[in-house]
């Protein structure tokens, strides 16, 4: 991996009472590599990545070389889950 989840900057959410560990995907090459290559261990169940863009706008992602499996939740610009 070019990013080591070490070396990542973190935040705490909480959603439904939940507190999450998000690592932040705030740039290009960040956000391409995402969950890339992670293993189970590697990633616990109150953990996940935030996908940070600089503009509102329709999204998708690929789950390329992903070995783990992902739940996906998009977020309006005020942090209200949309989908």
């Amino acid at each position: 991996r070019l990013y080591p989840l070490s070396d990542l900057e973190t935040a705490e959410l909480r959603t439904g009472g939940q507190k999450l560990k998000v690592w932040i995907m705030d740039d290009a090459s960040k956000r391409q590599e995402g969950m890339m290559f992670l293993r189970d261990g590697d990633v616990g169940p109150q953990e996940g990545m935030l996908f940070a863009f600089p503009d509102s706008a329709p999204r998708s992602f690929w789950m390329r070389n992903t070995l783990i499996p992902l739940d996906i939740a998009y977020l309006d610009d005020k942090g209200k889950v949309i989908n």
